[in-house]
């Protein structure tokens, strides 16, 4: 069986090893990003 990958959690692993919060984070990524468009 095909495990699915779960990117939310590795964006936050990843955030968490570089001591970067959410709000950083989505302010660096700008105004055209989102969730959706993240994980896709």
């Amino acid at each position: 069986m095909e495990q699915k990958i779960h990117q939310g959690r590795n964006v936050k692993r990843f955030r968490e090893m570089l001591g970067i919060k959410q709000e950083a984070l989505a302010f660096d990524l700008g105004n055209d990003w989102n969730q959706k468009k993240f994980l896709c």
